[in-house]
């Protein structure tokens, strides 16, 4: 046997007569309760106007954002993708 083997063999023998240890995971505190977020809403339909008839796009020369991830709605994610946009619009 070679220096190495043994030294393998030492271990492995070392290690099989080591009691058997239960892993103890540390106690965590209890998770907060889940508490809904209710903000108050306007009282008629006047007071949306500004964020349901707002102005289409804005006059705006074109951007490109280079990001890492683009997490887009209806597909899957893009890894470093580009989001080019002009007058507001993507």
């Amino acid at each position: 046997m070679t220096s190495f083997q043994t030294t393998c063999a030492g271990i492995a023998l070392f290690a099989a007569l080591l009691p058997a240890q239960e892993a103890k995971t540390p106690e965590r505190a209890p998770a907060p309760p889940f508490q809904l977020w209710c903000p108050r809403r306007p009282a008629d339909e006047a007071d949306f106007k500004v964020a349901k008839w707002g102005p289409r796009n804005l006059p705006s020369k074109g951007y490109a954002f280079f990001a890492a991830k683009i997490l887009p709605v209806t597909s899957a994610p893009i890894i470093d993708g580009v989001v080019i946009t002009r007058n507001g619009v993507i």
